[in-house]
Formats: C-alpha cells, sequence, structure tokens
C-alpha cells in the first residue's frame, strides 16, 4: 500500500502506509477479524468486492484471518475467487492450522509457515528502530 517508488519500502510515512498503519485504508479488507466463523455469505460478499477495482492503491489486500474456520460451502466459494479473482486482488489467508483447509483451497496458494518472534528479538529490533509501544 506504500505510495513510495523505489528505496526501503514500506517507507512507514507515506499516506497508503498511514492509512494502513491506522486501519483505515479502502482497499484493505479484513474477514473474521471478529472471532466469529468466516460465512459462505462473507466470502461472496468479499467476491463481489473483488471485482471493484482498488480506490487508491495498486492493488486490494483481503486479509482472512481464522481461514481455517470457513465450512466446505465458503471454502468452495473462496475456491472460485483464488481461482478467478482479478490480478490486482490478494488474498491472505491465516489459520493456525492449514489442515483446517480443503486441499482443493490449500493448493491454490502459497503457504509461509510462521513462527512467533523470541520477545528478546522482538525487544532487541524494537530498540533499533527506535520505536516505542507502551
Amino acid at each position: 500500500m506504500c505510495d513510495r517508488r523505489g528505496g526501503a519500502l514500506p517507507c512507514l510515512s507515506c499516506a497508503g502506509c498511514r492509512k494502513a498503519e491506522g486501519g483505515i485504508h479502502p482497499d484493505i479488507v479484513r474477514v473474521g477479524d471478529d472471532g466469529k466463523d468466516i460465512s459462505v455469505a462473507q466470502v461472496r460478499a468479499l467476491r463481489a468486492d473483488a471485482y471493484i477495482r482498488p480506490n487508491e492503491a495498486e492493488r486490494k489486500v483481503y486479509i482472512l484471518e481464522n481461514a481455517q474456520t470457513m465450512n466446505a460451502s465458503a471454502q468452495n466459494a473462496m475456491l472460485k475467487l483464488l481461482e478467478e479473482g482479478p490480478a490486482y486482488a490478494v488474498f491472505l489467508l491465516l489459520a493456525e492450522n492449514g489442515g483446517g483447509l480443503l486441499q482443493t483451497v490449500r493448493s491454490r496458494c502459497e503457504e509461509l509457515a510462521l513462527v512467533p518472534v523470541p520477545p528478546a528479538e522482538a525487544e532487541h529490533w524494537l530498540a533499533v528502530r527506535s520505536v516505542s509501544y507502551t
């Protein structure tokens, strides 16, 4: 979402970065962050929105938290979007356990396994960047 062209990205100071950090960027859509299961109706609404071009950025980013909570119908609706979605749309399916997703969905995704960062490493990263989170 960074507006900056070239150099280290994200810049964290342009309008796009500030909106993304503030959770108000119109081209970043979060689904499933309310703790409830992701329904087929939510995926269908997401699919309808995905075909509307981005407002400000070059891409639209859809973050599906707890993607493993989608039932089979919701996952099949998501599968169609993953297969035929617009080129400018990016879908991040976040799951604590990828096994909760259908194999057909997982086969159309690039899997990235993340592990928690040790607290000392996080503190060092923050100290180097002079960021204060208290």
